[in-house]
This record gives C-alpha cells, structure tokens and sequence, in this order.
C-alpha cells in the first residue's frame, strides 16, 4: 500500500494495518492465530516476528471489534482429514450436514452481531480474555 509493505496472508492472520488503510470498520474473530512452537520458530526464523507476540499487540489495537468465537468448535466441524487414517469430521447424513452448518452460520452470524454493537477495542463481551 504506498510506499509501506504490510506482512498479511496464512503466516499473519492479524493483517490490521492493510485493513486499516482499506476499512472504515474491522472486525477480528478471537480467539485466533494459535500456534505450536514448532511454526511460532519457523515463523520467527523465516520472517523475523513471533506470531504470538504480533497477535498480542494487534490485540491492543484501537480500531478492532472482536467477534467471539470461543466455543465454536462445540458445534462446528472440520472437513480436514485428521492422521494418517484419513478420518474426517463431515457428517454422513444431508440432515445432519445441513443442521451442523446452519447452527455454525447462526453461531457466527449472532457472535458478529454482537461485536458490531461493541465500542470500538471493547473486549467485555468475549467470553475468552485476551492475555
């Protein structure tokens, strides 16, 4: 953007300063951007930042409204196949696909909302504290 190069994609899930430069509102699913120590090295060697430590500042950040997602994995499912057996968690039934969806749309839908109603950086309302 300009003359300023901004680091963003699948390394950081937080890229606030381009969606500073582009968005009137920004809003951030939390919690997010967990690492294992393996990818936190990997990252830091490669890029030169720890993705734990840039995740914590952007949480500072006073131009975000976060949107709660604690709990979602309650009632999601993940269509990656998990080990080396290649089990995934798609339901077998349309039924039960369909259900599954529409409570994790709904879930997601009523979290946004609520962190629309938020003042900007007010985090009272997630129900997972930021460190």
């Amino acid at each position: 953007v300009g003359q300023a190069y901004y680091f963003t994609g699948a390394v950081d899930l937080y890229p606030i300063e381009v969606a500073q430069q582009i968005a009137e509102e920004i809003l951030v699913a939390f919690p997010s951007g967990e690492y294992s120590q393996y990818e936190r090295v990997a990252i830091r060697s490669a890029y030169g930042f720890d993705p734990k430590d840039r995740a914590k500042r952007v949480a500072q950040s006073t131009n975000v409204k976060w949107i709660d997602v604690s709990g979602l994995s309650t009632i999601s499912f993940d269509p990656i196949p998990r080990g080396l057996a290649i089990v995934s968690q798609i339901p077998e039934s349309h039924a039960e696909f369909s259900s599954r969806v529409y409570n994790q749309y709904s879930f997601g839908y009523w979290r946004a909302v609520e962190a629309v109603k938020q003042r900007r950086n007010s985090r009272a309302h997630l129900r997972v504290r930021s460190n």
